[in-house]
């Protein structure tokens, strides 16, 4: 890239069109000398399109172009024919045609894109001629819709076009076998990305701390109650063993057997009483034995064994 660049933004509905304001186009070198090819001073908006070679432009600049390099119309084929001998003397001229271009017609900031007389210096051969005919690569537009800037002048220009940012670039081209410097183009969301993670988190980041988070929150409420509704069970099918005990000293209170929940029967053995053999007589000390007196009696008589 040559020089300084202009850079202008996308037009048409979608963005998608890509137009330039021909603000003025000089011819040097030429059989009138240097000569302007835009005789009324006023400016015509192109489009720039790589998929036509021409260049196509009004009526009257395509005259001014036939005077300046002595082209010969051929109502025919509608294209601008170069004979030998004109050939040969503006191969010896060489000229160079300039095009100021800017943004829009009333912007100040311009560019120029020049181009030697070899980006015209093109031949047509069959289907169109059976022979290889010289030919200067301009066509007449039928209205100002059809104003286009083709391969014929981006072969000197070097054109950048950023669909995401909605905008492109032109600069004059510079052919030599340097070794050049690709840079790349970033997108904007990867730009946002950078300049987020550089100033903390990024989106993605914070999404995943937010579900973490959550998700620890619902799993210790789920453990609280699950531990909530196990303890409310094992008290429902948990019932108290009553003992006659825990009723003493209760004022007004009145134990009736059928409110007894009897403890289950221990394993430890049954004491019984030890009943004195039958016929068994009296020695003199056993007599003496039967003659306690009736209180000691009558507490052995009450003596009551029960159940562990």
């Amino acid at each position: 890239m040559k020089g300084d660049n202009l850079s202008t933004p996308l037009s048409g509905d979608n963005k998608e069109t890509l137009a330039l304001s021909v603000q003025s186009i000089i011819a040097q070198n030429v059989f009138g000398g240097t000569v302007s090819l835009i005789t009324n001073g006023s400016a015509l908006t192109a489009t720039v399109d790589s998929t036509v070679s021409q260049l196509w432009l009004p009526q009257n600049v395509c005259d001014q172009f036939a005077i300046a390099f002595g082209l010969t119309y051929d109502v025919t084929t509608r294209l601008y024919l170069v004979n030998s001998t004109i050939h040969t003397q503006l191969l010896q001229m060489n000229p160079s045609v300039t095009f100021t271009v800017a943004s829009n017609s009333s912007s100040s900031e311009t560019i120029n894109i020049v181009l030697p007389y070899a980006a015209f210096d093109l031949r047509a051969s069959l289907p169109v001629y059976n022979y290889s005919t010289p030919y200067f690569p301009i066509r007449v537009a039928a209205s100002a819709n059809q104003y286009t800037l083709g391969r014929a002048l981006l072969q000197e220009t070097y054109v950048f076009v950023d669909w995401e940012r909605q905008y492109f670039s032109l600069a004059q081209a510079i052919h030599q076998n340097d070794t050049s410097a690709v840079v790349p183009v970033r997108s904007p969301s990867d730009i946002t990305d950078t300049a987020r993670k550089a100033h903390g988190l990024s989106t993605g980041a914070i999404a995943g701390i937010a579900v973490g988070a959550f998700a620890v929150v619902a799993l210790a409420a789920g453990l609280v109650l699950f531990f909530i509704m196990r303890s409310r069970r094992r008290q429902q099918h948990t019932a108290p063993t009553v003992y006659p005990e825990d009723y003493k000293g209760t004022e007004g209170a009145e134990l009736h057997a059928e409110d007894i929940k009897p403890p289950e029967l221990m394993s430890s053995p049954v004491n019984e009483l030890q009943a004195d053999p039958v016929g068994q007589e009296l020695d003199g000390k056993g007599a003496e034995a039967a003659e306690m007196d009736g209180t000691e009696k009558a507490r052995i008589d009450r003596t009551v064994y029960e159940l562990p």
